[in-house]
């Protein structure tokens, strides 16, 4: 799953933020709630609803490597570390040392 595997963040003032690499994001931070104004359980409802949660969950907007492993619909990587490093949330997670078995036969063809 990615950041919202169930896990979510939330800042000192009560915003809920999909995790801690929203706040390394180029842009505005992803903030999808906040508990002191809805509650932990309504802003959790509203977030699992959003078209943003669901973009989330399509693995096939997935780019580079994660978007050809073989364990995509098992991990995707971390959209947000991708997001604070690419400014594209659909592109590889640049933390991640795996390289997928289809990247390895291209390598080793080129060789």
């Amino acid at each position: 799953y990615f950041a919202f595997g169930g896990y979510i963040s939330v800042t000192e003032n009560g915003d809920l933020i999909p995790c801690f690499y929203t706040d390394l994001t180029p842009s505005e931070p992803m903030m999808l709630g906040n508990i002191r104004e809805k509650g932990l359980t309504k802003a959790w409802e509203e977030i699992r609803n959003s078209e943003y949660y669901n973009s989330f969950q399509d693995r096939s907007r997935l780019k580079g490597k994660c978007g050809v492993c073989e364990y995509r619909e098992i991990c995707g990587g971390c959209r947000n570390r991708a997001y604070a490093y690419t400014g594209d949330i659909y592109e590889s997670d640049p933390a991640c040392p795996y390289i997928p078995k289809s990247l390895r036969k291209q390598e080793t063809e080129q060789e």
